[in-house]
């Protein structure tokens, strides 16, 4: 995000967690700012359309350099709307392997307490 604003680069916010609200130091930050609620997995070609339109708009709106704004054209919005699709699904994937990875540390929790109640009922009272 610093770099963002370094940069002058547009950003679109996403947000992949369902049922989620950005609040205390996430929440001040985004203030107004517009945001694709992207949990939803069905919805995925919509939400790549409405990503590749605000991207499209933000960079055509403010030019960094005094140039002939590019068209958005549908072509151009199909277009990058596509390249969105897949990064919301490799996205989607991330998230996936995060939910798997975050079960495999829970089941190792509990396995390593389930050891331990063994190992203390073995020892007998202190």
């Amino acid at each position: 995000m610093e770099l963002a604003i370094k940069l002058t680069v547009p950003v679109v916010f996403v947000n992949l967690a369902p049922a989620y609200s950005p609040d205390g130091w996430l929440g001040f930050l985004l203030g107004h700012a517009r945001w694709v609620d992207a949990a939803d997995p069905d919805r995925l070609d919509a939400w790549a359309a409405e990503i590749a339109q605000r991207a499209l708009d933000a960079f055509t709106s403010k030019p960094a350099v005094k140039e002939p704004k590019p068209s958005t054209t549908p072509a151009r919005i199909a277009d990058t709307a596509a390249m969105l699709r897949d990064v919301l699904a490799a996205l989607g994937d991330v998230r996936n392997e995060l939910a798997a990875v975050k079960e495999e540390a829970r089941a190792a929790r509990e396995e390593e307490r389930r050891w331990r109640e063994a190992v203390l009922m073995r020892l007998g009272p202190a």
